[in-house]
């Protein structure tokens, strides 16, 4: 069984640069969850109150796209 990788997302936001190269290291973590309309609002607002729970929050950026499909 092989397993699952990843090469990150990179770009830049009010956390710096992250391009996975030396200069610049690191990748960002993606999430892509799949969900019914009606359940969109509460998993953003759950996040948010993930987010605040930190003392030093993390960037966090959600964005919503249609979708179709079974």
């Amino acid at each position: 069984m092989r397993t699952p990788r990843s090469s990150g997302g990179t770009g830049t936001s009010r956390k710096g640069h992250r391009f996975g190269t030396p200069i610049w290291p690191g990748t960002n973590s993606l999430l892509w969850i799949a969900l019914p309309d009606a359940q969109v609002s509460r998993l953003v607002m759950q996040l948010g109150v993930l987010k605040k729970s930190y003392l030093k929050p993390p960037a966090l950026q959600v964005f919503v796209f249609p979708a179709e499909g079974n």
